[in-house]
């Protein structure tokens, strides 16, 4: 198997409960509800029938923004602080881990196989660009 690492990138994150500007921004919009307790529940792209992910006081939260909307998405602390380094203020790089990298020729893993048994991945042979099409998660 071949292994390959993401290029580092610098991406801005929040605390939850420091009550940064951003937070406090999306708790308005209702994008991040304040639960009871010291937990929190964010409404990321991936939120589905009204329910958001739970998240604690600490852990990370990105944002995406699609056509003006806010839509926070949480790191639990452990693996954030595991995964980023802090540049300065809210803004981090990423630390990447080479992973593996499964290519046409390779021995088939679980994860590929799922993926053209069940139709989210096509293969393309004639176009070396878009050799390979995978649908991982639904649009919004």
């Amino acid at each position: 198997m071949r292994y390959a690492v993401k290029i580092p990138r610098k991406i801005r994150a929040y605390r939850l409960g420091d009550k940064s500007k951003a937070e406090l921004e999306l708790i308005r919009e209702g994008a991040i509800k304040p639960l009871s307790g010291e937990r929190y529940e964010l409404f990321s792209q991936e939120a589905v029938n009204g329910r958001g992910e739970i998240a604690l006081k600490g852990d990370c939260f990105k944002v995406d923004t699609v056509e003006g909307r806010h839509f926070p998405y949480p790191n639990k602390k452990a693996y954030f602080e595991k995964h980023h380094r802090q540049l300065y203020e809210d803004y981090y790089e990423t630390v990447n881990s080479p992973v593996g990298v499964w290519q046409f020729g390779d021995d088939m893993c679980n994860e590929v196989k799922f993926l053209l048994e069940n139709g989210k991945m096509t293969i393309n042979e004639q176009n070396e660009y878009g050799y390979f099409n995978a649908e991982l998660w639904a649009p919004p």
